[in-house]
């Protein structure tokens, strides 16, 4: 995996193992119940959406700061996640998946 941004533009990265991830605590402390409600009724997968948050959060240079409920995944598609940050709303998250990892990147 690689990514690159053009100078100026904050980019945020995150890659999980899928085999060390455990969704139903991610289910449990890290997303609302509107999230959990999205997520399970889409079958869109917990980790992917998850890593999209930490993506989001990396790239506006704050991290989720102990608070991953103040970013939200209001989307998820083929080509990856919406989430919106504390301050920062719309942020867009490509999402890859390559044998045990995924791979989020998002650009603001």
């Amino acid at each position: 995996f690689a990514a690159a941004a053009a100078p100026g533009v904050a980019i945020g990265v995150d890659l999980e193992l899928s085999d060390r991830a455990k969704p139903a605590d991610l289910l449990t402390g890290g997303f609302s119940d509107a999230e959990r409600t999205m997520l399970i009724s889409s079958g869109a997968s917990v980790l992917h959406a998850w890593c999209a948050k930490e993506a989001a959060a990396k790239c506006l240079g704050t991290g989720f700061n102990n608070a991953p409920l103040g970013f939200t995944v209001t989307a998820m598609d083929a080509q990856g996640a919406t989430v919106n940050g504390p301050d920062q709303p719309g942020i867009r998250v490509a999402l890859a998946e390559r044998a045990v990892a995924v791979l989020a990147v998002a650009f603001v």
